[in-house]
């Protein structure tokens, strides 16, 4: 009996390991379920819009760079996961380096010093709000790992501006740059920057050519966001924002900040602070008044450009150009009734019920350039001063005809024939200049002085104010 027993056993012991190798998990590839956790600790409110998948959104699980499909709202899959006992992921993929995330909840990550612009299919900002999610299943539940500012900004400056960057920095918080991220399924995880060089107190938010928003007069509802590392006591914080035209602006706030949080910052532009010349904006002629003058038109993009018209004293563009239309008129300037104007007129003859005010100098939030470039509209002894300084030449820019004005000092200035705009239509371009001046024809002061000049002739002359003509900004050197 003691034999039979023995083989027993031993018969009893090997089934058991028959059994115990059929069960073995084998690992192959996997499809991964993944959601972002909409508890109220869990997640970056955006406006009380919970934030989505994207199809192809890039997810690093284990080590394995991923991308989403089936993406609906908070739900996504990811497929061709290589399987494994336990699956530790992070969105987006490019904050993490070149570490192994899979064996420690600890992991070095890196919130970028400029964060880009970018927006979805319905034009609303993509925002990247770095999660992470661990899970020993097929199902993942992504916790935020970061916080958020919302910057609203509302434009009562005289004109439209896009914006090219937004920068925050704070006094002792740090914003950006190594840190590390805590990633064990817990909707407590998040980042934490380390204190050394590689950790910065500022952090950008660059808006790349096509994707620049427009920042309307009267705006309210312009916003946009930013990742910042999670959590900052009370904080002083610069916000400078940069338009495409190098205009800038600094405003200094008061904030704070708590993990899983969003801060909301409300700016409002009134006027731009001064703006340094760059060689790209301005051109030193080596005149005997030390101004720089611009290089391009206002509204331009390369000085061959005619870029935009304007009306004297007016600071945006416009589809018709007369004087039911101009600001600084109360009905029609007709032959024998001129006697309409409301701002810039010294004969009462010429004023609204006989106004007068006797300015003679387009004041800054009247002048086109100061809006829309830098600097201002040169005055009419300023453009005699280019005239009589440099020498002129009638030649064509990448097959665009205009003057080109060569100083002493070797540089020169382009002035395409931009032409005029009168009522709706676009006159003389191809063939004649038309720039404003700054100065107010007192003889007339229905009329103001400006730039005229065709293949033969150039002189300084007078307009009528409603006309539409070009600007080209001046400013000092220092």
């Amino acid at each position: 009996m003691k034999r039979i027993h023995t083989e027993v056993i031993l018969g009893l012991m090997v089934s058991a390991m028959v059994l115990a190798a059929g069960c073995k998990k084998e690992y192959g590839t996997v499809t991964l379920g993944v959601t972002i956790d909409n508890g109220r600790n869990a997640k970056v409110y955006i406006d009380d819009v919970t934030p989505c998948w994207h199809n192809n959104d890039l997810v690093l699980v284990n080590n394995q760079t991923c991308t989403t499909t089936s993406a609906l709202g908070a739900t996504a899959q990811i497929t061709n996961v290589a399987g494994n006992d336990h699956y530790r992921a992070i969105y987006p993929a490019d904050i993490v380096g070149d570490v192994d995330i899979s064996s420690s909840s600890t992991i070095a990550v890196t919130l970028p010093r400029e964060q880009q612009y970018e927006v979805d299919s319905r034009g609303d900002q993509k925002v990247k709000v770095p999660m992470g999610a661990y899970s020993s299943s097929e199902r993942l539940t992504f916790h935020n790992l970061c916080s958020l500012i919302k910057v609203v900004v509302t434009n009562r400056t005289e004109s439209d501006f896009d914006l090219e960057r937004i920068t925050v920095e704070t006094g002792s918080a740090y914003l950006s740059g190594l840190g590390s991220a805590t990633v064990a399924g817990r909707s407590n995880d998040a980042v934490e920057l380390m204190s050394s060089s590689s950790a910065s107190h500022e952090v950008s938010l660059v808006f790349p050519t096509g994707n620049r928003p427009t920042i309307g007069r009267g705006d309210r509802d312009t916003y946009v966001y930013y990742i910042i590392a999670p959590e900052f006591e009370e904080d002083n914080v610069s916000i400078t924002l940069t338009s495409t035209l190098g205009q800038s602006v600094t405003f200094e706030k008061r904030a704070s900040l708590r993990h899983n949080r969003m801060a909301l910052v409300s700016l409002t532009v009134e006027r731009w602070d001064e703006v340094p010349p760059s060689s790209d904006d301005w051109v030193d002629l080596g005149l005997p008044s030390g101004l720089l003058w611009a290089t391009r038109n206002v509204g331009a993009t390369s000085p061959e450009d005619y870029g935009d018209y304007f009306a004297w004293g007016e600071t945006t563009p416009k589809s018709v150009y007369d004087w039911t239309t101009y600001i600084y008129c109360n009905g029609e300037m007709e032959e024998e009734d001129y006697d309409h104007l409301t701002k810039y007129c010294n004969n009462s003859s010429y004023g609204y019920n006989g106004f007068t005010d006797n300015l003679t100098i387009l004041q800054s939030g009247d002048d086109a350039a100061t809006a829309n470039y830098g600097g201002r509209t040169p005055t009419k002894e300023e453009w005699q001063e280019l005239i009589d300084n440099t020498t002129a030449q009638w030649t064509t820019r990448n097959g665009v005809y205009g003057r080109l004005f060569t100083s002493s000092n070797g540089n020169s200035l382009f002035l395409p024939v931009a032409g005029y705009r009168g009522d709706s239509s676009l006159r003389y371009a191809g063939d004649r200049g038309f720039y404003w001046s700054s100065s107010l024809y007192t003889d007339d002061p229905s009329r103001a002085w400006n730039f005229v000049f065709l293949s033969v002739f150039q002189s300084v002359n007078r307009d009528i104010r409603d006309d539409g003509l070009s600007v080209r900004a001046v400013r000092s050197a220092q």
